[in-house]
């Protein structure tokens, strides 16, 4: 249900700071670590914050678009998390975890029930473009300084030790990817194609560049689900093939390419015979310990949020957290947390669907795979695939009625 309430000169400027606070957001997320303000959290934060607080104005004002399904399931979810606060042994921990989850969870469901105005959708996706492509750039033009260790992985780092997982910088990485490609198919002007062409390349070399094997092979997926919608659209995308053969053309020449110029420990990680020899960093045995020591005793109601490093310890001797979003719900939250997180993502596929939005399930589809991957459940790379995919959804915007 769509409520529109009389438009006025305050509402349109407060809809276009909104805009703006959620273009900055998406802009700094990857390098939210980095920009931390010395005992108060972080710029993201407070820029997350200041986001809620203008939507809100605007829900006030009647500038809504109400998703009751997915509005009641994220309330569900936030409700859940709160009793499972209870199971755990470890309260102060479950307590600073779940005032990440309630901001995230408070942005999530504003931005989806504000009536963004279709005409912004680009800034939205141009600051996600932009962050990647800047970032990309920096790992590039610094890779010499920024190496980690002998397997040649570089990431950003501060003076003071903070530095940016590189497989989370990675799935960042990838979220822009997926929006270059989108515009490189959708693009009409020749040079603005050239221009995300070239940013497309870079954010493959970058991705590169973190050693991320998490992150390459969702941005394989990514290839892989862009090639299966197109055909399965065909008649409706016909000229678009063409240029995703071109697209594919040119990552696969820039990959050969690549294996030519990059570190050989770099290239050695990405191998299977790498993979296999050391289980995932260890993520293998970790998720075969996980599911023959605390599977069965916390199955059903879970062992409280933001626990499963120390439940892990407790019961194996080894401090280590999931490196499996799914696994780690499961174990903290129960099977009835992981269901409620399933239909949560289940909903948002029917609604891309239901719209034929090919970009957002491609985007769904390979940031659940890269969070197979990592423990992600108050990480902003997930959330931000969250609300991007309702952003780009036609059902997100603001529509007149006259």
């Amino acid at each position: 249900m769509i409520y529109e309430g009389k438009a006025s000169y305050n509402k349109n400027f407060l809809f276009v700071i909104a805009t703006f606070f959620l273009c900055l957001y998406f802009l700094i997320s990857p390098l939210d670590m980095m920009l931390n303000i010395t005992g108060s959290g972080t710029i993201t934060k407070y820029v997350g914050v200041i986001l809620i607080g203008i939507c809100l104005i605007l829900m006030i004002n009647r500038r809504l678009v109400i998703h009751w399904d997915l509005t009641i399931i994220g309330i569900v979810i936030l409700m859940y998390t709160s009793i499972t606060f209870y199971f755990s042994n470890w309260p102060y921990i479950s307590l600073s975890r779940m005032i990440t989850f309630y901001n995230l969870m408070a942005l999530f469901l504003v931005i989806i029930n504000v009536g963004f105005q279709a005409k912004y959708k680009k800034w939205v996706i141009n600051s996600v473009i932009a962050s990647g492509v800047v970032i990309s750039l920096y790992l590039i033009i610094n890779y010499e300084e920024l190496i980690l260790n002998r397997t040649g992985r570089v990431t950003i780092t501060t003076e003071n030790g903070g530095f940016v997982d590189p497989n989370s910088l990675a799935v960042y990485l990838c979220i822009s990817f997926i929006f270059c490609v989108d515009r490189l198919l959708n693009e009409l002007g020749k040079l603005r194609r050239i221009l995300i062409l070239i940013s497309t390349t870079l954010i493959i070399l970058a991705i590169l560049f973190t050693g991320s094997r998490g992150g390459m092979l969702s941005l394989l997926v990514a290839i892989s689900c862009f090639v299966l919608t197109y055909i399965f659209q065909w008649e409706i995308r016909r000229k678009n093939i063409v240029n995703l053969f071109y697209i594919l053309l040119t990552i696969v020449i820039f990959l050969i390419v690549s294996n030519t110029l990059l570190p050989k420990e770099l290239i050695e990680r990405f191998s299977f015979s790498n993979w296999t020899s050391d289980g995932g960093s260890d993520r293998t045995l970790i998720w075969k310990l996980t599911i023959e020591n605390l599977l069965e005793k916390y199955l059903l109601l879970g062992s409280g949020v933001g626990t499963f490093p120390y439940v892990f310890e407790y019961h194996v001797g080894w401090f280590k957290v999931a490196h499996n979003t799914w696994l780690e719900l499961l174990i903290e939250k129960g099977i009835i947390g992981l269901s409620l997180w399933i239909t949560l993502i289940i909903l948002l596929f029917k609604k891309a669907i239901k719209n034929k939005e090919s970009t957002i399930i491609v985007l769904l589809i390979s940031i659940i795979v890269a969070e197979t991957f990592l423990s992600a459940e108050v990480s902003k790379h997930w959330w931000n695939t969250l609300m991007l995919s309702m952003l780009y959804t036609k059902e997100i915007y603001h529509k007149k009625i006259s």
